[in-house]
């Protein structure tokens, strides 16, 4: 069930009808959301709830295991035990098809002529669960914070569960930590306030025209440049890649914006995952505004305990090679994703070493802006590795891209004549996609001059409630009627 469908506006109409009888009850409320939770992701596949269940399981005992273990050895051995069988799980459902491609591939490489290694998998551990990397890590996140001291853990299985199966956020994020999110679960929420609740639905609809507005109809332009390369023309790339990296961006975060609203109408907060990560002036800095709950659990529970920035400068890059190449390998089985995390461990790398974008920055507005283009350039770059299908593709793209070559070869023509959902597109509507785009980066650089400033522009400007109504009716209008081609969330399948 995915956000933007007819199926899941129903779940949440009924939902939501009966929230008001069972969120002052904890027990009740609980079982509630956990019932609505586990009927959200069965309805997908119901088989692969076994794997959310047994995850969850795991890591429950395995927490309470460590709390009542003697010593720190013991503890560290459930630790293990539990980190190993989820590690297996993710890896048998996520990774087997592209070891044993590489295993095949390394033995033609040697100049093996026999058959190929066969493993013949069922089709059951095939098929990705949707959203088992962010369950997973979620789930291992809690248990390594009992083993660290840092969380008592709940001796309430239902509790537990309705932490880790919380419908907004199961699929695709954040990856909550349960210091954070569990407390809020057992507590009765509070009740919202007409201001509140119209400031969830905002964040709701947002979502909601980032998603189907902008990156769905974004979508088809940037699918059907990467399905045909036939373009060698740099301008022409430069312009897709682009267009993929506010696809991309309005996709995930439009995906949060949902499920954080809709969990603000439960009462809960869930975490911030984007903070204008396209305004960054550095690659560290953009990971500590892009996707925020994962970069953090690769900070805390990999690069921090691999040792960080303490034990010396060759250590201290090995430490964020590791790290980032991981991240990247978390998003997908394919060296393209693996690439892209290198790429930004090769970026940071360099920065870190000569420094460049943190000089500029001391050299005044000038400055700034000139290291937020260069942070820009090879953050598109590594864009490159991420969407395309094979490396082979990947670097097709990029010698275009950096062939100086911005007259011939380029169809921007056909451009402007595709069309969605196989209909013939008006230029018009193409030319308000672009202009939508421009609006979005003009008002996220105006909100983060602002706080730069300590403006408090917004809550001075205090805009009527009819009219706040009548905006975000135009927005819902947008979604309706100016959606693109139905597609599910990016981020769903990782």
């Amino acid at each position: 069930m995915i956000f933007n469908s007819l199926i899941f506006v129903l779940f949440i109409a009924c939902f939501f009808a009966l929230w008001s009888f069972v969120k002052n009850h904890t027990t009740i409320r609980c079982c509630y959301i956990l019932a609505a939770s586990l009927f959200f992701y069965g309805w997908w596949n119901w088989y692969y709830l076994f794997v959310l269940i047994l995850s969850g399981v795991i890591d429950f005992a395995a927490a309470l295991l460590i709390e009542g273990s003697p010593n720190k050895r013991r503890k560290k051995l459930w630790l293990t035990l539990s980190m190993l069988t989820n590690l297996g799980l993710l890896g048998t459902f996520k990774y087997s098809e592209f070891i044993v491609e590489n295993i095949n591939n390394f033995l033609h490489f040697l100049g093996y002529t026999g058959a190929d290694l066969i493993v013949n998998l069922p089709d059951f551990f095939l098929i990705l669960p949707i959203g088992i990397s962010f369950y997973t890590f979620q789930s291992m996140s809690y248990t390594i914070d009992v083993y660290k001291g840092d969380l008592k853990p709940t001796r309430n299985i239902l509790h537990f569960f309705t932490y880790l199966t919380l419908f907004p956020q199961l699929v695709a994020g954040p990856i909550e930590r349960a210091s954070n999110l569990l407390p809020q679960i057992t507590q009765t929420p509070k009740s919202l306030t007409e201001e509140e609740r119209f400031r969830a639905l905002c964040l709701i609809i947002w979502g909601y025209f980032k998603k189907m507005v902008i990156a769905d109809n974004l979508a088809y332009v940037v699918d059907r440049a990467f399905d045909s390369i036939v373009a060698s023309c740099a301008l022409w790339w430069w312009v897709i890649v682009l267009g993929f990296a506010f696809q991309i961006y309005c996709d995930f975060s439009g995906y949060t914006d949902i499920a954080r609203g809709l969990a603000r109408w439960m009462g809960l907060r869930l975490m911030k995952n984007f903070n204008t990560p396209y305004f960054s002036t550095d690659i560290r800095e953009f990971w500590s505004r892009w996707h925020i709950s994962l970069s953090s659990w690769f900070r805390d529970y990999v690069y921090i305990p691999l040792g960080g920035s303490r034990n010396g400068t060759w250590r201290t890059y090995r430490n964020l090679w590791i790290t980032l190449g991981l991240s990247g390998l978390w998003h997908g089985a394919a060296w393209t994703f693996v690439c892209w995390g290198l790429c930004h461990a090769l970026f940071s790398s360099i920065e870190r070493l000569f420094g460049v974008c943190t000089t500029l920055k001391k050299k005044g507005s000038f400055g700034i802006i000139l290291a937020w283009f260069l942070t820009s350039v090879q953050i598109l770059v590594a864009w490159v590795f991420f969407r395309s299908e094979d490396l082979s593709q990947a670097l097709e793209v990029l010698k275009a891209m950096f062939s100086f070559n911005f007259t011939g070869g380029a169809p921007f023509g056909e451009f402007f004549r595709w069309g969605f959902i196989g209909v013939r597109m008006s230029t018009k509507r193409i030319y308000f996609t672009l202009f939508v785009c421009g609006c979005l980066f003009l008002a996220e650089a105006f909100w983060l001059f602002c706080r730069k400033r300590n403006l408090n522009l917004v809550e001075k400007l205090k805009i009527p409630p009819l009219a706040q109504a009548v905006f975000m009716g135009i927005f819902l209008f947008l979604c309706v009627f100016l959606r693109g081609p139905g597609k599910q969330f990016i981020y769903f399948q990782f």
